[in-house]
């Protein structure tokens, strides 16, 4: 029996996902910080504003937070000072 409201959609795979990035992936890209403080980046002005809202949070564009790590060492690296 096939559901008609269903009919013609398919469901996000990881590879569709790949050009976004949650807290978990940014705290992954930023070894040696603890999530709560990538949560504090997160909301810092200078952060990436997030691509979407999802019901389980925000996603970023994993693009955009390479570039963002990129342009700003010191900020990490004071970061890595407090942890």
């Amino acid at each position: 029996m096939t559901n008609s409201a269903n009919a013609g959609t398919s469901a996000l795979t990881a590879s569709a996902l790949d050009p976004y990035v949650g807290v978990d992936e940014i705290l992954t890209m930023l070894v040696k910080i603890c999530r709560h403080r990538v949560m504090e980046l997160t909301f810092r002005d200078d952060f990436p504003a997030p691509a979407a809202e999802l019901a389980a949070g925000a996603v970023w564009s994993r693009e955009e937070v390479d570039a963002w790590i990129t342009e700003h060492g010191d900020v990490l690296f004071d970061l890595l000072k407090q942890t």
